[in-house]
Order: structure tokens, then C-alpha cells, then sequence
């Protein structure tokens, strides 16, 4: 399946682009998608996972336009869905 993944800084550094098209496994999770990218693009790991080797859960995720929280790790992408990936926002 196609997945579009857009990343805003710092993990457009960390993954060599802000704009990257996909061709993943069917089933495939947001988890498994974010180990697939810190497999490929080793500057990722720093920015996805915690010390455990975990989802680092300030990682902001959103699939087509929902954000995915802790317990949304494990839901199948579907095929054209679009992943955003940015930090978190604050301000006053």
C-alpha cells in the first residue's frame, strides 16, 4: 500500500526529506511504520523512540487528519492515508 509521509522539523533533517512517499506492507501499524522509518533513517531513532526503545509519545502523530494518541499505535495504516509527523506546539 502507498503511504505519504509528511514531516516538519527537526524530522525533516532526521529523515532526509519532508515529503516522502511509501510503499508499505498491508496491516502495517503507525508503530510498525514508525520502526520501519528509524530502520531506514537511523538520525530518526533520537526523535521516535525513548530510552526503552519505545514510541517516544512527544512524537506528534496524525493520519489523515486525526492524531493518533498511545493507544492508536497499533491501528492498521490504510492504503493513500497521509502521516503527519511534527513536535509539539505550545505557546501563550
Amino acid at each position: 500500500m502507498r503511504i505519504t509521509v509528511k514531516a516538519l522539523r527537526p524530522f525533516k533533517e532526521a529523515l532526509g526529506s519532508g515529503d516522502l512517499e511509501l510503499e508499505r506492507p498491508e496491516g502495517e501499524t503507525v508503530e510498525g511504520l514508525v520502526r520501519a522509518l528509524v530502520e531506514e533513517h537511523p538520525a530518526f531513532r533520537d526523535h521516535a523512540l525513548d530510552a526503552n526503545g519505545d514510541i517516544d509519545l512527544t512524537l506528534n502523530i496524525m493520519v489523515s487528519g486525526r492524531p493518533v494518541g498511545e493507544n492508536d499505535l497499533d491501528e492498521p495504516l490504510k492504503d493513500g492515508d497521509e502521516v503527519l509527523l511534527f513536535m509539539p506546539l505550545s505557546g501563550g
